[in-house]
């Protein structure tokens, strides 16, 4: 039983510790694809005023 409930425990943490890292990469991404989205917005802008 104690065995059991240690292995439940570091798997707990091993998923606390994947999720986090989910996350971060989750959020690194949104960051990127809005970043790239206004710069292509921007570089429309700078395109349609130049026309």
């Amino acid at each position: 039983m104690f065995i059991r409930r240690e292995l439940v425990e570091r798997i707990q943490i091993f998923i606390i510790i994947i999720t986090f890292a989910a996350n971060k990469i989750w959020n690194e991404v949104k960051f990127t694809a809005l970043k790239a989205r206004r710069n292509r917005q921007e570089d429309f802008r700078d395109f349609t005023i130049k026309r």
